[in-house]
């Protein structure tokens, strides 16, 4: 039997305007690296599948519900309070029972995301909005992993 259960049942997309000459448009980017926040640092592929070696990389806003600007300190609907334990985990706790919560599937260096330009994603860096988000399709979500 596994300890993963499902912490949330259903995740709402990020609240985002698309425009709608754009609603369609997905780029292929590879993640480089996932940091502690909001961001993915990501270098875009071609229609071949390959890297432009001098390209730069780029910040692509993780989906709403993975942000930790969201999550952290957030109450939700049922109630469950979250908070960041560490770079990867929220604790979520209610009625005085704690979970430890992970993405899951995690994110992996090299990971090919699917990212849509947007007018802005809520997250700013050295504030610049940023116009491109995760859409997600790997269906990330948080998940408890451990009650303490």
């Amino acid at each position: 039997m596994s300890i993963f259960r499902t912490a949330q049942p259903f995740v709402r997309p990020a609240k985002v305007h698309i425009p709608a000459a754009e609603a369609a448009s997905t780029r292929t980017f590879r993640l480089v690296r996932a940091t502690d926040t909001d961001v993915l640092l990501c270098e875009e592929l071609d229609a071949n599948g390959t890297v432009n070696p001098d390209a730069h990389l780029v910040s692509v806003a993780k989906t709403r519900e993975l942000q930790r600007t969201w999550q952290d300190g957030r109450i939700d609907t049922l109630g469950r309070f979250h908070r960041f334990d560490s770079a990867f985990q929220q604790r979520v706790t209610r009625g005085g029972i704690a979970e430890v919560w992970i993405v899951i599937p995690q994110f992996q260096v090299g990971d090919q995301i699917q990212v849509l330009s947007v007018v802005h994603t809520g997250i700013t860096q050295n504030n610049i909005p940023l116009t491109l988000i995760d859409a997600n399709l790997a269906a990330r979500a948080w998940a408890a992993i451990e009650v303490v």
